[in-house]
């Protein structure tokens, strides 16, 4: 009895260490190849197994992350990009009928339909749950949930309604909240959210912080603020059984300034950043 009870801990600690996903940004402009594709999640499946892209027709990504996915054994979260541009939805929607055409989709977890669409004024709500309405209906027989993500503030029981289950953003820094306040910010942002959510489930499909770059009024970048935050979240969300997607996965040097370096693995050769120590004595302890 007391070596199953000591192995169950190990594999508990084992566990609690894994991101329940993690969002995975392509370069627009040097897009990834199948082999650079599977080869990044074959690293970050030493962390979870779960990847969020965010479009379908960009580079080819719905296509590359099925085959790169499945190859590997890991679950994916599928995006539909939408912009303030119409055309957009329709590559999207066009690249993901190819998808449905051309594979099983055994491991999608979801199709998330538009990403920050309302935070960002692309597009009206009218105009995004009509996408989501397109997008459940050509998704009929699959089984696959469809949602949208948006920042916590953006969530109403109108948007929970169209949705299997609810996707907030959540960026403490880009709220100006000191490091020592960050968690229970997040944590306070999900309560809200779940208010609004007509009783659907609430996952966190983004929340993180920088390890360089501009601070932000009380909000520091910095490689250890960085690991701090990575261990609060992980371990407040893990014990109110919250699923957290970390943004993310690798640092996007094609974006400005703060913004590239919200990865925990450097995008030059995806090693772990020098500050982070992903073990399994990180997690342990109070919170």
């Amino acid at each position: 009895m007391f070596a199953f009870i000591i192995l169950a801990l190990y594999f508990s600690c084992i566990h609690a260490q894994h991101f329940y996903g993690v969002d995975y940004g392509v370069d627009p402009i040097t897009c990834p190849t199948l082999e650079d594709m599977t080869n990044d999640f074959a690293i970050l499946h030493q962390y979870t197994d779960r990847i969020r892209i965010f479009g379908a027709d960009l580079c080819n990504q719905a296509e590359l992350a099925l085959q790169a996915t499945q190859s590997l054994g890991m679950r994916l979260y599928l995006g539909i990009w939408i912009d303030e541009h119409p055309e957009t939805f329709d590559k999207e929607f066009a690249s993901l009928q190819r998808a449905i055409e051309h594979h099983n989709l055994d491991n999608v977890d979801g199709i998330i339909v538009g990403s920050e669409v309302l935070y960002r004024e692309d597009q009206s709500l009218g105009y995004l749950i009509d996408r989501i309405r397109r997008v459940r209906n050509a998704m009929q027989g699959y089984n696959i949930p469809i949602t949208s993500a948006d920042t916590f503030n953006k969530i109403t029981p109108e948007l929970a309604n169209e949705i299997d289950f609810v996707m907030i953003n959540v960026f403490p820094y880009w709220e100006g909240v000191s490091i020592d306040n960050a968690a229970n910010t997040v944590l306070d942002h999900y309560h809200e959210a779940v208010n609004k959510a007509s009783g659907k489930v609430v996952r966190i499909s983004e929340t993180g912080w920088p390890t360089a770059g501009a601070n932000y009024m009380e909000s520091v970048p910095s490689p250890e603020n960085q690991q701090r935050y990575m261990r609060e979240i992980l371990c407040r969300t893990q014990q109110a059984g919250i699923d957290m997607l970390w943004f993310s996965a690798i640092d996007e040097p094609y974006k400005n300034d703060v913004e590239g370096h919200f990865g925990f693995l450097h995008a030059q050769d995806r090693t772990l950043k020098p500050a982070l120590r992903i073990q399994q004595q990180d997690w342990n302890g109070p919170c």
